[in-house]
Formats: structure tokens, C-alpha cells, sequence
């Protein structure tokens, strides 16, 4: 086996490995969303799942500042498997699952 082989066998193996280790599942879309009291916004996924999502700690970044206005807050909408606001200020869809924390768990829709 040349050193070329032997090279590319092992960025195959780490390639695996990472695979194995990351979850490549995507994460469930937003089916629906209501803004609620203290910047959070309660969820709905596509698997059944409901969820809150903390904002707060995303006001003082960039276009999120402008969520601080209630009612440009209250803009949210689902948009494309995620949400999105009336600024156009979206999160990622992985984000918005894995950061809020599950509260129920109903019957998929």
C-alpha cells in the first residue's frame, strides 16, 4: 500500500468515525410557532413534538436587536422547516430544535 493509500484510508476512517458520531438525521421543521411572554416562543414540530425557544440570549446580536421591538417580535412565522420574522431574522432549523426545550410530545401532524 503507497503512502497516498494509506493517507486517504485514513481520512476515510475519520470521515466514518464523524459520521458515526454526529447525528445526520435532519432536524424536524417548525410546523408552527406562537410568541409568548419574556421573548420565548412556544413550538410545534413535525414529529409531535412541542417546544419552548429562550430568544433572550439572542437579542443583543445583529438583526435580532430589532426583536426586542414586541411587536416586530410578535412577526414570527413558520418559515421553510424553521422560523422566520417580519426583518427577515430566521434561525437555523437544527438550532431552533435543539435548542428549545420539549414539553410534549402529541401525535405527529
Amino acid at each position: 500500500m503507497g503512502v497516498g493509500n494509506e493517507r486517504e484510508e485514513r481520512i476515510q476512517n475519520r470521515t466514518t468515525k464523524i459520521a458515526v458520531t454526529m447525528n445526520l438525521d435532519m432536524s424536524p421543521d417548525v410546523v408552527d410557532v406562537k410568541p409568548e411572554k419574556d421573548y420565548t416562543l412556544r413550538l410545534w414540530f413535525e414529529n409531535g413534538e412541542e417546544g419552548i425557544l429562550d430568544m433572550k440570549p439572542y437579542l443583543d446580536r445583529g438583526i435580532f436587536r430589532a426583536l426586542r421591538d414586541e411587536e416586530m417580535f410578535r412577526t414570527v412565522r413558520p418559515f421553510i422547516g424553521t422560523i422566520q420574522w417580519e426583518n427577515e431574522a430566521d434561525l437555523c432549523p437544527d438550532t431552533v430544535y435543539l435548542e428549545s426545550v420539549k414539553t410534549a410530545v402529541i401525535a405527529p401532524l
